[in-house]
């Protein structure tokens, strides 16, 4: 045993480069595991810790009467606080000059909530104070807002200077998503701000209820308050994985789950066919070695375990080391990731599957590669072997030749080539293999950059044709319009853009109302048959997810409650729109109004909103700011900007 563990090191030193090649792949499947799934679990860990620290709820309800709602939620059994809070969208200016869609929340005018809190840091926690403010820190690292700072919120067609008194984080926007339909926001579009009770009942801004369960809480809590918000009146309904932000770390966070497994399966199964060909030669080369061996009786297990060490030896180190890299590359993932994000607590652990996967699928990929050739190894016959020459195995290039009698015909170097690819059908094989493997990756990676391509083209150059879009404190006007087109603007169109809840049925669904004039051109509209369309003169196109989610079919009638309203309008569903992001409800401004006067609503305080598109050579910051300076603007979003 000794001389064979001697023969074992100087072997594996004499082809120092083919052990190092494979021991370097094992190493990247491993490292490549213990990073990805180690960082998947941090992140889950370190989302848990924050939620739990910040009371983060289990459910938002809007819509209908929330005071009684939130008082049969306190009642049930499951509930650990319910709390009513103002929240909805304002204008916000900063320095005078960028206007942005912002989201406002109440917090209590001093003290903690008992649910949906905030950590501060710097400045102060609310103090009542009727013009101090908290700003969410993604919004205030953007615009470089700090303590002592001012910022203007928008009060009709006025504006109201408030102080920075702190910058906040928040569970609800650890990723500043707007809505479910919007949760890539450009920073220059959308922040957050909360304000003291008091300030948010000035602004008027709609009231939410919001819930969190306790830790022992069954399934079932949650649908029998989704029940009694449904009897409150809830216009809209939805738990932690539909609430905006978390659903898009949630998907993120899958994806981390995915990748620990897919490239590290590719690489071990790379690794495991080099090492069985790198061993398949060694015995090949090692055949009169091996014919002594077996000439001076050596014990077969004894051959098959000398050469399996041969996988064995790289498959420990690469997966020990690779394991310890891997966790060590985790932990530092998921500090930058959380860095990142303004993820106020990281939870940093090695997870015990970490470990115990990365070193046996290390050992179990290398044995197994060696598994073939060592076998081979010991049923070599001692005589045969010692003599040298090709194996006695089946060789399928002369049995080719004499079966197909053409192949007799073609140039020697040909069938020279044929019959050492039959000659070693496994190693052949396995060369197949790993070219496969090899170009799995390219096509995996370039499969990802043609389908981003393909949805940034479709969305922003096919469907969403405006460069930018801004927002009134009033209806739109013909004024409003021609004063945009002399700001380098070379099409301007008033539109709709409304929050509103699908409902049909039982089911509801928040989403984007958007309403354009007939024969806009500054919106595309893809069906799923791949036809392109203009609105409709009566009825609106659904985002397929819609469909899907709300069991809607061609002809069936819904209603759209607006966002703050409690009236619906009635609308026909005329065809469904295959879109990349999100799932809209589109409406000729025509048909907008006239479902409005049916059920009692101005028509005309719905179309607040104006789509740009900017003339050849004209810069959008310059624009932007022109704009924002205007007289009634509330917000300006760049909609090329996620582009």
């Amino acid at each position: 045993m000794r001389i064979l563990f001697a023969k074992l090191w100087r072997d594996i030193l004499r082809e120092r480069v083919q052990f190092l090649a494979v021991s370097a792949t094992i190493f990247l499947g491993v490292l490549l595991f213990a990073a990805s799934y180690g960082a998947y679990q941090n992140l889950k860990g370190s989302y848990d810790a924050t939620f739990d620290s910040l009371r983060f709820p289990d459910l938002w309800v809007s819509g209908g009467d929330l005071d009684a709602f939130a008082s049969a939620a306190r009642a049930a059994p499951a509930t650990a606080a319910a709390e009513v809070r103002r929240a909805g969208e304002i204008g916000v200016r900063v320095g005078g000059a960028s206007v942005l869609r912002g989201q406002a929340l109440s917090l209590p005018d001093s003290g903690e909530p008992d649910i949906a809190g905030v950590l501060v840091g710097p400045g102060q926690p609310l103090d009542g104070a009727e013009a101090g403010v908290l700003v969410e820190r993604h919004f205030a690292d953007h615009f470089a807002l700090k303590p002592g700072d001012t910022i203007e919120l928008s009060q009709g067609e006025t504006w109201r200077r408030v102080t920075v008194q702190g910058v906040a984080v928040s569970a609800e926007y650890l990723w500043p998503a707007r809505t479910r339909q919007d949760i890539l926001t450009p920073p220059d579009d959308f922040g957050v701000v909360f304000l003291p009770a008091g300030l948010a009942a000035q602004f008027e801004l709609p009231r939410q209820a919001l819930v969190r369960l306790t830790p022992e809480a069954p399934g079932s809590a949650l649908t029998r308050l989704k029940e009694l918000a449904q009897k409150a009146g809830a216009t809209d309904i939805y738990g932690r994985d539909e609430q905006p932000s978390n659903a898009a770390l949630q998907e993120d966070v899958s994806g981390f789950k995915e990748l620990a497994w897919l490239f590290p399966f590719l690489f071990l199964s790379a690794a495991g066919i080099t090492t069985y060909i790198v061993l398949n030669r060694m015995v090949q080369a090692q055949r009169a070695n091996i014919g002594m061996f077996r000439a001076h009786g050596m014990p077969t297990r004894e051959l098959i375990a000398h050469y399996m060490g041969y996988g064995l030896v790289p498959g420990v180190i690469a997966g020990a080391s690779g394991t310890f890299a891997g966790v060590i590359l985790g932990g530092a993932l998921t500090h930058l990731y959380t860095g990142a994000l303004s993820i106020p607590l990281t939870v940093t652990h090695v997870e015990p599957l970490v470990p115990v996967v990365g070193l046996g699928a290390a050992i179990a990929v290398s044995l197994a590669a060696t598994a073939v050739p060592a076998w081979s190894a010991s049923r070599l016959q001692p005589a045969l072997a010692m003599r040298g020459g090709p194996g006695a195995g089946l060789r399928f290039g002369p049995c080719i030749e004499r079966a197909l009698r053409p192949v007799r015909l073609l140039p020697l170097r040909v069938r020279l080539v044929l019959r050492n690819i039959t000659r070693a059908p496994l190693r052949s094989l396995s060369i197949v293999v790993g070219v496969i493997l090899a170009l799995t990756l390219v096509i995996i990676s370039w499969g990802m950059i043609d389908s981003i391509n393909f949805v940034t083209h479709r969305q922003f150059d096919q469907i969403a044709r405006d460069d930018a879009r801004v927002f009134f404190s009033h209806p739109v006007t013909n004024t409003d319009l021609s004063a945009l087109e002399s700001l380098g603007v070379a099409r301007s169109e008033p539109m709709a853009d409304l929050q509103v809840a699908v409902r049909s049925g039982t089911s509801i669904y928040q989403t984007e109302l958007l309403a354009f004039e007939d024969g806009t051109q500054l919106r595309g509209f893809h069906l799923e048959s791949g036809a392109w369309v203009t609105l409709p003169d009566h009825g609106a196109l659904f985002g397929q997810v819609l469909r899907d989610r709300l069991g809607m079919t061609q002809g069936d009638t819904v209603q759209l409650l607006i966002s703050g309203g409690t009236t619906a309008l009635s609308v026909q569903v005329a065809e469904f729109v295959d879109e990349p992001l999100g799932a809209p409800v589109y409406l000729s401004i025509e048909e907008l109004r006239r479902s409005a006067a049916e059920v009692g609503i101005d028509p005309g305080t719905l179309v607040t909103a104006a789509a740009l598109r900017f003339a050849p050579g004209t810069d959008p910051i310059q624009v932007r700011t022109q704009v924002s300076a205007q007289t009634g603007v509330q917000a300006y979003v760049d909609t090329k900007a996620l582009k």
